[in-house]
This record gives structure tokens, C-alpha cells and sequence, in this order.
């Protein structure tokens, strides 16, 4: 079974792009606490309508909830180097912080040193 919960913080605004087919694919680097004083960076990927909705609803700092598939993706990048990645495909989006009406900057619950 292939199946990863998550819960932490947005590190950085959602980043939305579509495929070459026009959907919707949106990634996050999401913050989770590792232990004491350890953060773990997990990158998250959204397609289609969670996708369109992380972008209009989730800023920088967002504590959000994930239920996914934990995927390992291979690409050549821009050097011609074959790469991996691994990151979660989301299955399940649950936003747990109210939704933001400042800019990411003046979101009062994220403070830049500790993402918790």
C-alpha cells in the first residue's frame, strides 16, 4: 500500500503551470515537523480543480493537511542530466488555517525563521 498523510506549512506560494494538454498541475514545499527542532521539505503536487484551488486559496505559510501517494518522478533537466525526484501526489487537500486576506508577507501566522 502507497498511501502518506502530512500536515505542516507552506514554505513559498503555490506554484500553478499546466501540462502541454492545458491541465492544471500546481507544486507546494510543504513544512513538517521532523522532531524537535528538525523540519522535513516535502514537495506536494495538485492537478485539476485541488490545483486551481490551492493557487486561489493558499499562500505562503498556510498550514494545510495532505492524504496522497508518495511518486517517484524521473527527468532529464536542462543540462541533459537525468534526475529523480520524490514528492507526494495529493489525493486529498485539507486547508486547516482560515483563508488569507493579506499578502503572504503580512500572513500572521507564519513567522520566516520557524515554519511552525
Amino acid at each position: 500500500m502507497n498511501s502518506i498523510q502530512l500536515t505542516g506549512r507552506l514554505g513559498k506560494d503555490p506554484e500553478l503551470r499546466n501540462t502541454s494538454s492545458g491541465l492544471p498541475v500546481c507544486s507546494l514545499a510543504l513544512a513538517v515537523s521532523a522532531g524537535k527542532n528538525e523540519t522535513m521539505w516535502v514537495t506536494v503536487v495538485c492537478w485539476d480543480k485541488q490545483a486551481t484551488l490551492a493557487k486561489e486559496y493558499l499562500l505562503k505559510g498556510a498550514m494545510i493537511g495532505v492524504t496522497g501517494q508518495l511518486q517517484l518522478r524521473k527527468y532529464t533537466d536542462k543540462a541533459g542530466l537525468e534526475r529523480s525526484s520524490t514528492e507526494v501526489k495529493v489525493q486529498t487537500l485539507d486547508f486547516l488555517s482560515p483563508k488569507a486576506t493579506k499578502t503572504a508577507e503580512d500572513a500572521p501566522f507564519f513567522d520566516d525563521e520557524i515554519p511552525f
